[in-house]
């Protein structure tokens, strides 16, 4: 550079010294081993990643796929182990790279691919109708939640498929509490209330309520919008309010023989050599069913067991009532409640409840017909009712026949003829009962069926008529040769902006059609699933690739998408418990509904982990602002990290408040 005194003389500010400014000259000093040695001290090593790496698609790729399966199987601390292990021992391979801990592994589940499965969902439902699935539970921590879940037609998936949507944190369970938080959680992943078709819930007033509850004020939003209460938790309701009927000590019979064993190691071993004695050492001994009210399923299977091991059980009490070892109030009482009396109460009860079970199971499987499951519930009903009702009164099979049938006392076929049971009735013709005890057994097994089908015909829904005509879209009615009219159909839940004109067409065009011009005649038409006989149908096309049964098919699907129970609902909280145990109670709610989505979404899709195979849009957001910190409080309101950790905000905060104060603005 020019020398500030002489513009004649040039200056080094290098070795900080005077030249002349001839050319020659500062070449020559240029190549002097004090210039360069002092030139090479002030270079810089030249940077090419600037402090940040570059994952490739593959190194991406992997470790989504690792973080879903910590998410699916374990705690995230275990990456930690599993990530140096896969390090140390994957020498030469794509492993030998993995730099994946638990804090990249949590930044993955919680901003990579638990919204990227949001958004695929909100994408796949798009303008389409839906229902939604609430219920709401409590956790480990005492913090209560609202769980929604969505059954809609999946583009995608080309099927009815039911999804997990999140978790609401809620701190008042009113009617006008629930609608806002729906309202508000619908808003932020971008589903409009207007689309439900559908609310499925387990009949608690403040959902399911007649004048002020969820259902009322989102009908209010969407005027079409059809309530669905859980036929499973009804089964569950009707057994057991029908069991008051029975004596109470047949409910402390099955309690109380569990708990007989259930603390004492000896007396298992004690029973288990009994059992191998009356039947022989090649005998399966059959494990005692826990009786819990809060299973749907546990009283059948209960019974069954006491049932098959009857004697052996009434052998085991009898032994220990008389033991001086023992010596226990409990064992007396039992080995006086096994006898004759009380086992023609199990024996009658058994196939009972084995119906309804089976129903039950029907209405809790995920993909389940709506075309068959409510004519299931239809011959459960009738089944126990031609048992205590003349034939002539249940000519008309519908419900509100049978409902008008057990107001007629005459109606009644009596005592002697009533069909207790083939076992039943092998049972009693032994005479080893009492005749006036065997008529009050027949008389309490009477009101308990009356009782039966009271509750099952008051616990229907009060839109059956709606739902019943759901049958009429089931391919063996269609294609059948008297095929439903069109006026049969549901058409009052129909869109208002649907043309009706343009689905009786598309319908009188459809019935005119065999199964072989639409599905696939590897299945028949009887065991043809109706959901999947109708995405046949919305992919059929003209010459001119034009779907022909567009606007038919999607207003069948969207009614066949109508929740058939809760039981999806009952599964998350079981999967939220599991997640969120007294080991990790710490847990705030935008990771554990995270892992719940990952979870869910594996399971509804059934694969695994090993089969999970990150999106593009989960690679996209796998970048440097994944990391960016939110800070969850108690309430889980969001705080940015500067408003969490600067300490200069919070102090003009508090300063602000005081000047408020001293203004008389805030209190």
């Amino acid at each position: 550079q020019t020398n500030k005194n002489d513009l004649k003389e040039a200056y080094c500010s290098i070795c900080e010294c005077v030249l002349r400014a001839h050319h020659g000259d500062l070449i020559q000093h240029a190549k002097t081993i004090k210039h360069i040695t002092k030139r090479n001290s002030f270079l810089q090593p030249k940077l090419k990643s600037f402090g940040i790496h570059s994952d490739s698609y593959e190194s991406k790729k992997n470790d989504i796929k690792l973080s879903v399966h910590i998410a699916a199987h374990s705690a995230i601390n275990s990456i930690d182990h599993l990530g140096e292990i896969l390090t140390s021992t994957g020498k030469g391979s794509i492993f030998e790279k993995t730099r994946l801990h638990r804090t990249k592994c949590s930044k993955i589940i919680l901003n990579v691919v638990s919204p990227t499965l949001l958004e695929d969902i909100v994408a796949d439902i798009g303008e389409n109708r839906y229902s939604l699935i609430v219920d709401e539970s409590t956790d480990v921590s005492i913090t209560k939640y609202m769980a929604y879940c969505v059954r809609y037609y999946s583009k995608n998936l080309k099927s009815i498929t039911t999804e997990f949507l999140g978790l609401v944190m809620i701190e008042r369970a009113t009617a006008i509490d629930l609608r806002d938080g729906t309202l508000d959680f619908l808003k932020t992943i971008q589903l409009k209330p207007e689309k439900i078709i559908g609310l499925g819930v387990d009949g608690a007033s403040n959902l399911c309520g007649r004048h002020n509850s969820l259902y009322t004020l989102l009908k209010e939003i969407s005027p079409k919008l059809q309530l669905i209460k859980c036929i499973c938790h009804s089964l569950n309701l009707c057994s057991s309010k029908a069991a008051e009927i029975l004596p109470a000590h047949i409910e402390y019979m099955l309690r109380e023989s569990v708990s007989w064993f259930s603390h004492s190691t000896l007396r298992k071993i004690e029973y288990s050599r009994l059992y191998k004695t009356i039947n022989g050492d090649g005998s399966q001994q059959k494990q005692l069913v826990k009786l819990c009210a809060t299973r749907w399923l546990a009283f059948h299977n209960c019974i069954k067991v006491v049932v098959d091991q009857w004697l052996e059980l009434q052998t085991c009490f009898k032994l220990a009532s008389i033991s001086k070892k023992e010596k226990c109030h409990t064992a007396r009482t039992l080995s006086e409640m096994y006898n004759d009396e009380n086992l023609l109460y199990f024996v009658f009860l058994k196939p009972i409840l084995r119906e309804i079970t089976n129903v039950n199971i029907q209405f809790q499987a995920n993909n389940a017909d709506h075309t068959k499951t409510y004519g299931e519930l239809k011959m459960l009903l009738l089944s126990i009712a031609k048992r205590i009702i003349k034939p002539i009164f249940l000519r008309n099979d519908e419900f509100s026949a049978v409902s008008k049938t057990l107001q007629n006392p005459l109606a009644f076929l009596p005592l002697e003829a009533i069909d207790y049971g083939h076992s039943f009735q092998i049972l009693a013709e032994k005479n080893t009962i009492q005749k006036n005890a065997l008529h009050q057994i027949k008389e309490r097994c009477l009101h308990y069926m009356t009782s039966i089908c009271h509750e099952l015909v008051k616990r229907l829904p009060h839109n059956i008529s709606i739902i019943e005509k759901l049958k009429y879209f089931s391919p063996l009615l269609v294609l059948s040769s008297t095929p439903p009219k069109f006026s049969d159909l549901p058409l009052e839940l129909a869109e208002d902006n649907v043309d009706i004109e343009t689905l009786e067409i598309q319908w009188r065009k459809l019935i005119t059609l065999k199964y072989s011009d639409i599905c696939s005649t590897n299945i028949p038409i009887e065991e043809k699933d109706t959901s999947q006989f109708w995405v046949d149908v919305l992919s059929i096309t003209n010459n001119s690739k034009e779907q022909i049964f567009n606007e038919l098919a999607v207003f069948v699907l969207s009614m066949l998408s109508l929740p058939i129970s809760n039981a999806v609902v009952e599964r998350v909280f079981s999967i939220m418990n599991a997640v969120k145990s007294k080991a990790r109670n710490r847990m705030h709610m935008a990771m554990l509904e995270a892992i719940m989505r990952i979870r869910l979404h594996l399971s509804s899709h059934k694969i695994c982990c090993t089969m999970f195979n990150p999106t593009a849009n989960m690679i996209h957001k796998f970048n440097a602002k994944m990391y960016d910190k939110k800070v969850y409080n108690l309430n889980d309101d969001l705080v940015t990290e500067a408003d969490s950790d600067d300490p200069l905000n919070t102090l003009n905060e508090v300063l602000q408040h005081l000047s408020n104060v001293e203004n008389g603005q805030d209190e």
